[in-house]
């Protein structure tokens, strides 16, 4: 039963899910449809939720006033006493309902301590009465009791390689760490796939900071990408994307070379000075193929001009390739919105931090933006920039739980949407959210609502090449490979030299087995950007999928020489030495969270008990995580609840995270539950004496990872049908299984996840096969050998000679 029923028209979606999560956040439950299709009839949940619910919030705004859904939902809600309505828009509610007051939500942004929500908030506790205690009384209780009473619905459980089963969520995601790179290429090809450079071009490349503040030189970094932006609003001229522009700052480049790569025929390029709010701003506009000025300028101004400073610049490069190029034709670039000066100030400072990524940067981003935001509250750029800097603070770097980031990401871009519905980035910002929300979750719909945002960005914005790989990434997540590799080829057309489209295709032609292929991308990436510690983890990675266990240690060894004190680059090298089999060198890393009271230490110290098989400790972790909201790690609880033998509560927690596996008749679909998860659920239902559910479940798993559609390759595959079939009793094909994984590159990886073949109970039936037993031997030599190579230093000198014959120097 919820407490407030939210009615509303489907196109004020973005608008109203901040209000939601600000009603959520003072301790109701909340029901609202995040699909109402216009006129569509009601529908028994809905019906049914709106029976049971105790408040009608009814939201009028222009488009609920043609709404028939919202009407019949008003006059249900107002014919029973349950009417609560507020208006987005200034605008009268409909007759028949204007004697009840409405609460004028018309300028509300988000802000709980706003005189509007005030106003709601105490109508809901007229409403409600002690009612609103006790909702609070159950969030508090929930926080401690989640795992055994409220669970956050289907926790995928991911599982890889032989023991396949849940810590890997948390790894892939840490393990995709954002990094800086500056280094020249040392591969010629790399700059020259984008020859194209008809019609009129420009790349804007990133002004020089001529003071010696770190904070100046973020300001360049900030109005060369809002030359860049308003450059682009003018017709007739293709602009290259801003990563590609900007990878050759601080290079000293040829301008032709630079042509070539970004397929453009001319550069904007110049400095800037600032003193106190004195500006001093050159630029020059130059011809690539013969070097030719066609305009250059000074200007001398405060910063109060910073604006007249940007529409000048864009006018008078708009005007010099008017002469040049554009025959005549009529050009006109789009002012820049007039904010308040400092605010803009701290804006382009904010955006340089966020495009660097990195923690510190991402913190100080999110900080100048709300400061922004503070100055001037309807700068919706700045309200994106804060939402999406929130987002990766948690994503990149777990600085924040995540149900606070997803809260403060939703709010931000809910009042950036208000402010400019038509802004492409905020349908980028929404998209992130929701996927990173299915992600955590596992929610098909979640899943589907992030790709209609990125779908929706890019319909505002063909060439948003965020939101473009992004749109890959998710429909990755829906298991929509082929479409997730073409997105990533255009997203690298519109930004040719975009890192993480690089990397990420990298790491898809990895997931999908093709691994040579994979390897070119990942160490092309790496020639273009040598500090881009993400593509060295998807390398560490890649060597273990290929079995070549001392090679992946090579580089998270790498990874985390680059910051010893990074928690994610420790995690990664422990779990990489563990699969070495180099315990004690692991424990000595992962021991160093002991001292370490962070909220992120808690993953370190999660590897360190799974490394010991301390189940109990991993089992116990659960109630320090939650205290944090956080739910990252929770799915290993009810794991450690199986491998401690208490079946009956890894039952009720397997319940919790995954009811999926307890219907009638489970279904596995592209993009989502993976069917390996569901293995060890059937693993405590055959120990629980329920053997024939268990079968039902193993059979229709076994039936998906065997499918065509499905994401399970390699030694992921067979390593994963070995242990379907072990729990089978079909000891035959899960010999033939194990054999198949380690042909494919299998040797070991259990080590990271909560078992180990010669222990984790799954196997149990196929544990004494003598054909298991001599690929269990095979992988013991070829671990022991690894351990020799990486401990002399041959595996370091064989990698850096392989790459430097492919010309990279490491």
């Amino acid at each position: 039963m919820a407490d407030i029923f939210v009615s509303y028209a489907s196109g004020d979606r973005q608008r109203v899910e901040p209000l939601a999560s600000a009603l959520e956040a003072e301790g109701y439950t909340v029901w609202w449809d995040r699909n109402i299709q216009g006129g569509a009839e009601f529908s028994d949940e809905i019906e049914k939720a709106l029976q049971v619910s105790k408040i009608v919030v009814v939201v009028w705004s222009e488009q609920s006033l043609t709404s028939h859904w919202v009407k019949d939902e008003a006059a249900f809600a107002r014919d029973r006493g349950m009417l609560l309505p507020i208006r987005l828009d200034d605008i009268e509610p409909p007759m028949g309902f204007r004697q009840h007051q409405t609460v004028d939500f018309s300028t509300w942004r988000g802000d709980i301590n706003t005189p509007a929500f005030e106003m709601l908030r105490s109508a809901l506790k007229t409403r409600f009465g002690d009612g609103v205690a006790q909702a609070t009384l159950r969030v508090a209780t929930n926080r401690t009791q989640k795992l055994k009473s409220n669970w956050p619905l289907r926790r995928q459980i991911i599982a890889m390689g032989l023991a396949g089963v849940a810590i890997a969520v948390f790894l892939a995601a840490i393990f995709l760490i954002r990094g800086s790179g500056n280094g020249a290429p040392e591969r010629d090809a790399a700059l020259t796939a984008n020859e194209d450079v008809s019609g009129p071009s420009i790349a804007v490349l990133p002004f020089v900071s001529m003071s010696t503040s770190k904070e100046d030189e973020f300001f360049a970094d900030g109005l060369s990408e809002e030359l860049l932006n308003v450059l682009a609003n003018i017709d007739s001229l293709k602009v290259a994307a801003r990563t590609s522009s900007f990878y050759f700052k601080g290079k000293n480049e040829d301008l032709r070379t630079i042509g070539a790569a970004l397929g453009v025929n001319h550069v904007l390029e110049g400095s800037v000075r600032r003193s106190g709010d004195r500006l001093r701003i050159t630029a020059q506009l130059i011809k690539i193929d013969d070097g030719f000025h066609l305009w250059s300028e000074t200007y001398d101004r405060t910063m109060d001009d910073i604006f007249e400073i940007q529409d000048d610049i864009s006018r008078d490069v708009a005007g010099a390739l008017k002469i040049a190029l554009l025959g005549g034709e009529g050009v006109a670039s789009e002012s820049a919105p007039d904010h308040d000066p400092e605010a803009q100030r701290l804006f382009l400072i904010a955006q340089a931090k966020l495009s660097q990524r990195g923690l510190d940067n991402l913190r100080s981003a999110r900080d100048l933006f709300q400061q922004a935001v503070t100055i001037e509250p309807n700068f919706a750029r700045a309200h994106i920039g804060y939402a999406n800097a929130t987002l990766l603070l948690n994503i990149n770097h777990s600085d924040l739980p995540r149900s606070e980031a997803i809260l403060e990401s939703k709010r931000a871009a809910g009042i950036a949407v208000g402010l400019d519905p038509d802004e492409s980035d905020v349908y980028t910002a929404f998209g992130q959210i929701a996927s990173h929300e299915a992600d955590m979750n596992n929610d098909r719909e979640l899943k589907e609502e992030g790709l209609e945002n990125f779908q929706q960005a890019l319909l505002l914005n063909p060439r948003n090449v965020l939101a473009t790989y992004w749109y890959a990434i998710a429909l990755e997540s829906v298991g929509e490979m082929e479409q997730a590799l073409a997105m990533y080829e255009h997203a690298l057309s519109i930004d040719p030299l975009a890192r993480v489209a690089h990397y990420r295709m990298g790491g898809l032609l990895m997931l999908l087995g093709r691994y040579d292929e994979a390897e070119d991308q990942l160490l092309d990436t790496l020639a273009l950007f040598p500090e881009y510690l993400a593509t060295q983890s998807a390398l560490a990675e890649l060597e273990t999928a290929r079995g070549r266990p001392d090679r992946a240690v090579y580089w998270a060894q790498r990874i985390y020489e680059s910051d010893p004190r990074s928690f994610s680059n420790k995690a990664l090298l422990a779990v990489k030495l563990a699969e070495l089999g180099e315990i004690d060198a692991a424990l000595e890393i992962t021991a160093t969270a002991a001292e370490d009271t962070t909220f992120t230490s808690n993953y370190l110290r999660a590897i360190h008990y799974i490394i010991l098989s301390d189940h109990q400790a991993l089992y116990d972790l659960r109630y320090v995580l939650a205290e944090h909201d956080d739910s990252n790690w929770q799915q290993a609880a009810p794991l450690a609840a199986m491998l401690m033998g208490d079946f009956e509560e890894a039952q009720d927690l397997f319940k919790s995270a995954v009811p999926e596996f307890y219907v009638e008749e489970v279904v596995f679909q592209r993009g989502g539950l993976d069917p390996v998860t569901a293995f060890a659920p059937a693993y405590v239902e055959q120990q629980l004496g329920n053997a024939a559910r268990a079968r039902k479940l193993i059979e229709a798993a076994i039936a998906a990872i065997e499918s065509d559609g499905s994401k399970n390759v390699g030694a992921r595959r067979h390593g994963s049908l070995t242990i379907g079939y072990a729990l089978l009793g079909d000891k035959v094909a899960a010999t033939t299984e194990v054999k198949a994984a380690y042909d494919s590159g299998y040797r070991g990886g259990w080590i990271s996840f909560v078992g180990r073949p010669e222990t984790y109970p799954l196997l149990e039936s196929v544990r004494s096969e003598p054909g298991f037993q001599a690929i269990m031997a095979r992988i013991s030599a070829d671990l022991e050998v690894g351990r020799k190579n990486w401990a002399s230093g041959k595996t370091a000198r064989d990698v850096e000679a392989e790459l430097k014959a492919r010309g990279l120097a490491i």
